[in-house]
């Protein structure tokens, strides 16, 4: 400052004098410490991170804790200077990546209150005077524990540190979740017969280092109750020793579900601590929890006939609609089938080859039906078979249902046979030599179309020598067409023959049925058929030589006769007299 005095005119006074440099106040700055340990155990937290905010100022920089779960933003622990705030690249997008935290890293807040930014001093403390907040971060050292937020802390005195003491925070409720899935198909889509269902439960917030048990139970989720196999509840256990807070254990359900054929099981699953019931996951609707069982049945007819009443034809087509029960929609399954021989109980081969067929399907709907078409020449099907369509559901490769019941009459389609009896016009089995002898062949049929015409066709055969018999150059034949009216019944056909020449001899009748357009449906041809064959007498029979089964009959009607005789005289000389 300079001052001048005016006096009178023509006389200065002047007064000389200095500034005096201004020198600005240095703003307090002090420390704080704290420890950090896991409530309940009192296990030293290393390595976690906590962001530490100043609240005027808005800065804020992560801090960590060393191996003894202590931080301190004193210069004797960790001199300010050195790697200053470098923890702070550890945060990024709201995550810590624990890779980069350094506990030896300085701490330097640099802004006070007026705005000023003072440069690094590793003489001064860390923090300037002012309200700070103090909140943990998350990291894999306390991801099973509360996040401690919102602490606040106040530095007021300079070259002083503040002990905020030993910070601790509730342990986090154990989790769990699970998710199910069949061994073989690797999925949620269930198999019928054995199977086994892994469940993988993942866990977290466990204590480390503590033993647990984990107990698992399958649900029926249509009735909220145990699935039952052989009265038995099916059930898993398994106890492990938490070696982090977070982690997963699988237990194996293993079971015959031939009687789950479309059921759906929910897992559900307990976990235990000293024997108390910690934490349970039993979520009927829990998507991931659930295995479907599925379930098929089957419908076969003729296409010929739409029943199951088949026809023989060279090209026979067999439809069988596959209805399925608890699919998973959007899944992709294969349907394969094969025809069976009721009466063997094994596959029908024609020309050495298995009938079989199959589809490819991914399910739109949980329930609905898919068809397989069988082409094959049942023609060569000669004594009345039974068709048995079994088929097969496969999901991932694997056989996860089955229809394969030989005498569910669904599955099958029935194939025509006849069987024939050879008889006089009579209704006799010996006919007498003549040159027009009438015999009748009484052809009984089975499994027929009705309202469709069959043609019958016999050839008269001669026994002895298995030829036809033959007349003016001709093989002696007669045929019959007829409509059924029902699937089995009986038709008749008559032969004229000339067996004058023909004594002593036996003839058995060979019949062949043909469909309308003339392919032989089946046939009877059996040269040794006693119900087929006629013999030709040469007279009517009588006593046989050596044979005395009769001479007593015939010596008692001459007996009776004589008898009546003498009556008869007697009596009429009594009346004389």
């Amino acid at each position: 400052m300079f001052i001048r005095n005016i006096t009178a005119e023509g006389s200065v006074e002047s007064v000389k004098t200095f500034n005096e440099p201004e020198v600005k106040e240095q703003v307090k700055r002090g420390d704080l410490k704290f420890v950090k340990i896991a409530d309940g155990s009192n296990e030293r937290m290393k390595n976690v991170p906590f962001k530490l905010t100043n609240v005027v100022t808005g800065e804020s920089h992560i801090v960590v804790t060393d191996d003894n779960g202590q931080f301190k933003t004193e210069n004797k622990w960790n001199k300010h200077s050195y790697k200053t705030n470098e923890n702070d690249k550890a945060l990024a997008d709201g995550k810590i990546d624990a890779s980069k935290l350094n506990s030896e890293a300085g701490v330097w807040f640099g802004k006070d209150q007026a705005g000023n930014e003072a440069p690094v001093n590793d003489k001064l403390g860390a923090l300037p005077y002012g309200k700070y907040t103090l909140d943990e971060l998350e990291c894999e050292t306390n991801e099973d524990k509360v996040m401690l937020t919102g602490i606040e802390v106040s530095v007021t005195r300079d070259d002083t540190t503040v002990n905020m003491g030993t910070l601790t925070n509730d342990q986090k409720p154990p989790q769990l979740k699970t998710n199910a899935s069949e061994k073989t198909t690797k999925d949620n889509v269930g198999v019928h017969g054995k199977m086994t269902i892994v469940d993988k439960v993942t866990y977290k917030n466990l204590i480390k280092g503590k033993e647990y048990t984990v107990k698992g139970t399958l649900m029926d989720k249509a009735t909220g109750q145990p699935i039952m196999v052989n009265g038995n509840k099916v059930l898993a256990t398994k106890t492990f020793k938490a070696e982090k807070s977070k982690g997963e254990v699988e237990l194996e359900y293993t079971l015959d579900a031939k009687d789950l054929e479309g059921k759906t099981t929910v897992v559900f699953e307990d976990l235990y601590k000293d024997g108390k019931l910690v934490v349970s996951h039993n979520d009927l609707e829990d998507e991931d929890q659930t295995v479907y069982i599925p379930k098929v049945r089957t419908t076969a007819k003729s296409a010929a006939t739409n029943s199951h009443q088949g026809e023989a034809s060279k090209e026979e087509k067999i439809v069988d609609k596959v209805m399925y029960n608890n699919l998973v929609i959007g899944k992709e399954y294969e349907v394969k089938g094969k025809l069976m021989n009721k009466a063997t109980n094994k596959p029908i081969l024609i020309d050495g080859k298995e009938v079989t067929a199959s589809k490819k399907f991914v399910a739109e709907q949980k329930d609905g039906f898919v068809e397989l078409e069988f082409t094959y020449d049942s023609s060569k099907l000669k004594n009345g078979e039974t068709t048995v369509v079994f088929e097969d559901l496969y999901h991932n490769g694997i056989k996860v249902a089955t229809h394969s019941d030989i005498n569910d009459e669904d599955q099958s389609v029935h194939y025509p046979k006849i069987g024939t009896t050879l008889t006089g016009d009579k209704g006799n089995k010996t006919v007498i030599a003549a040159n027009n002898t009438k015999l009748v062949d009484t052809v009984k049929y089975e499994n027929l179309v009705p309202g469709k015409e069959y043609t019958m066709k016999g050839t008269m055969m001669v026994k002895d020598k298995n030829d036809p018999l033959v007349e003016n150059g001709k093989p002696v034949e007669a045929v019959g067409k007829f409509v059924p009216t029902t699937p089995s019944g009986t038709t008749k056909i008559e032969f004229t023959v000339d067996t004058t020449n023909l004594k002593g001899k036996e003839l058995v009748a060979f019949e062949v049925l043909y469909n309308s357009k003339g392919e032989e449906v089946t046939n009877h041809k059996d040269i040794n058929d006693k119900g087929q064959t006629v013999k030709v007498l040469d007279k009517p029979n009588g006593p046989k030589t050596g044979d005395n089964s009769n001479i007593l009959v015939y010596g008692l009607i001459l007996v009776i006769a004589a008898g009546g005789i003498t009556y008869i005289v007697r009596r009429n000389k009594k009346n004389k007299k």
